[in-house]
């Protein structure tokens, strides 16, 4: 099976973390499946919107010369092409939040994504707030999110005692959805009630062993972001077995569910979360590890057979399982 992967978000050597869980779910599909796989990507965020223009001509001109069984692309403004352009293939649209949730800024994108929703064979969502907006344009959609490799983020040899603690901030200070103004409120409650030392740290720009090394220096992950997709970073940290307090964003709710030493906050007073954190430091990470492996929908091996099935089903093949 032949599929071409279209989106502006895959790993390059000027910057090898970005959409690297593009990259990984592509891994994911092949593992069960015979799989032909190539990559056209819009690289806007290093040579500018001029690439999404590109790509009215050439994605069509790479299907056509291409032979491919489907086109699978990931986030709504990369299929800005489909507008003007009809395959004879399958098109499968995976969305990743600002594209499609208005709360994360990112207006323009959410409309031009809403105009493509049925003109697509599939649309594969993050939560239910996607689904909720999904369903208003098209039945054919899915909820499906990234996997999380737990081979890869596992517990690992922890640091002898040290002073203070170490918060950990899923994201990037200079982004505005993930809200470091609240977080940085939260650890200044949390250091005025233990009256200790209180570190944080960010994933911003870590390698993949550099995240997995942090999460298992780390005492807990806390999430403050205005809006979620299905946050990897949290997935991450429960498989190190780290505990996360955050508010309810995404479909972090049903992440933490049944896990121990672990908070979904109602309100984003800061009070209330830095009590949560505290809560949460004398935890079993092992407890935590295990309760959120036994869930069975977001580990690598779980979410490689679910598309191994949706691309089967595509060629009217059975995965070899």
């Amino acid at each position: 099976m032949r599929i071409l992967y279209v989106t502006n978000m895959y790993p390059t050597p000027a910057n090898p973390v970005f959409g690297i869980f593009v990259k990984e779910q592509m891994q994911d599909a092949a593992r069960y499946l015979e799989l032909t796989q190539d990559v056209y990507l819009m690289n806007g965020a290093e040579k500018g919107w001029r690439e999404y223009l590109r790509a009215i001509y050439e994605v069509p001109r790479r299907i056509e010369q291409g032979k491919y069984d489907l086109v699978h692309v990931h986030f709504g403004l990369s299929a800005l092409w489909r507008l003007f352009y009809r395959p004879k293939v399958p098109v499968f649209l995976s969305l990743h939040g600002a594209d499609i949730l208005i709360e994360q800024g990112r207006h323009v994108q959410v409309a031009l994504t809403k105009r493509l929703l049925p003109k697509v064979d599939r649309v594969f969502t993050l939560n239910e707030e996607m689904n909720a907006i999904v369903s208003q344009y098209t039945d054919d959609y899915e909820l499906l999110p990234c996997s999380v490799n737990v081979d890869r983020f596992r517990p690992t040899a922890r640091p002898g005692s040290r002073s203070g603690l170490l918060l950990l901030f899923p994201g990037s200070p200079r982004v505005p959805v993930k809200n470091f103004a609240l977080f940085q409120r939260v650890v200044a409650e949390v250091k005025r009630r233990t009256g200790t030392e209180v570190a944080y740290a960010t994933l911003e720009g870590l390698s993949r062993t550099g995240v997995r090394d942090l999460m298992n220096r780390a005492d807990c992950l806390l999430m403050t972001s205005t809006s979620e997709g299905s946050p990897q970073a949290v997935k991450e940290a429960l498989s190190c077995g780290l505990p996360v307090v955050s508010v309810n964003v995404g479909d972090v709710a049903s992440m933490l569910e049944g896990v121990p030493y672990c908070e979904v906050a109602t309100t984003r007073d800061p009070q209330y979360l830095s009590a949560s954190v505290l809560r949460t430091l004398a935890g079993d990470r092992a407890a935590i590890r295990a309760a959120f492996l036994a869930k069975g929908k977001y580990d690598h091996e779980s979410i490689s057979r679910r598309w191994a099935g949706v691309y089967g089903r595509v060629h009217q093949t059975s995965p070899v399982v």
